[in-house]
Formats: C-alpha cells, structure tokens, sequence
C-alpha cells in the first residue's frame, strides 16, 4: 500500500468517525393516571369503559403517533377515577371524540424568511366524553358529559422530541379540562348515584 493510498484511507476513516454521532436519548414520557385523585363511587353494580372513536389513522389526524392519545388518556381516567359500590345499575364511560389535528400554517419563504423563525404548524385536539348511568333495563336514568378543546403551535426547526413532548403536554391539558369539567357536571347531573 502506497504512502498517498494509506494517508486516504486514514482521511476517510477519521471523516467517517467524525461524521457519526451517538444517537439521541430515548425520550420516554409516562403514561396519564389519574391515582393521586380520589375516586368517585357510584351505586352501580359495574362499570363499563368503552370508546366510540375511530380514530382515521391518516392525515390530517395525527393522535395515533402521540406519546399518549387522548383517548387512552380518557379511559385511564375512568379506569382510574370511576368504583363500583353499588347492587344495580350500570355506569357507561364512553369516548365520543379524542382527535388531534395537524394544521400547516402560512410561513414567510422569501428571504426574509431566513432570518426569522416563524410557528409552522398548529395542532387542535378535542376530548369529549359522557357517563351513562343506565338501568337493569338498559335505559339512560342519568348522564354526565364533558367536552375540552385545545391548540398548540409550533416553530418550523422543532426536534421530533420537542414535539413529541408538546404533544404530550396538549394530551395533558385536554385530560386535565376533561376532568375539571366532568367532576363538576357529575356533581350536578348525577349526584344521587354518587355515594360519599
């Protein structure tokens, strides 16, 4: 091997090293539980947990790649908040809608736009969910709902981990509106069934 050949492969090698950089952490978020609460007890004989949304799983919907959906959020929520105590009935939690959409937003792309960093998308999530209390019979004899919406932007030169961080916080407000409001409205809308 020649001593130009020999002094390459050594450039190559050192660009190649200098090239490759240790991959970023793992981000790991946890999942929404809502145990530091006190649980509501109903005078029910069960408790159901179940979700009506469908999620699309295509654009513009984005909540499928979310650290924690909305509506896992929701039902952890219920799993966690909502005890049986009671001989007859039956408490319905139900998801209705748990979507977040992606919205592209109008940036500068002339050459002012290089020199300022602008909001590129904007993402909106709604949570709405509603506690049925039904009869041996299947019948409605008591109902709670709740209903939460939010929006969050975000600079174009984002990181996929700020993102996926600011997602999960937008999961976070919308679980905790959801649980503001249903807390309120249970207690208006289907106090006799809670036992204190």
């Amino acid at each position: 091997m020649g001593f130009r050949h020999f002094i390459g492969v050594v450039v190559v090698a050192v660009l190649m090293v200098g090239c490759s950089s240790p991959p970023p952490p793992i981000q790991v978020l946890p999942d929404l539980r809502f145990t530091d609460k006190p649980p509501f007890s109903l005078d029910v004989a069960r408790i159901e947990v179940v979700s009506a949304y469908k999620a699309p799983f295509k654009e513009p919907n984005i909540e499928h790649l979310m650290p924690v959906p909305p509506e896992r959020a929701a039902m952890n929520w219920a799993n966690d908040r909502l005890k049986a105590v009671g001989r007859a009935n039956t408490a319905r939690f139900i998801v209705r809608d748990a979507s977040v959409v992606e919205k592209s937003l109008k940036v500068d792309e002339g050459v002012s736009g290089l020199f300022k960093k602008e909001q590129s998308e904007r993402y909106e999530g709604r949570l709405e969910v509603v506690l049925e209390i039904r009869d041996e019979h299947g019948r409605v004899v008591g109902e709670a709902s709740a209903s939460a919406w939010r929006s969050r932007t975000v600079p174009e030169d984002i990181t996929i981990a700020q993102r996926e961080k600011m997602w999960y916080e937008l999961t976070q407000a919308l679980a905790g509106d959801m649980n503001t409001l249903l807390e309120t409205n249970m207690r208006q809308y289907i106090a006799r069934f809670l036992v204190l």
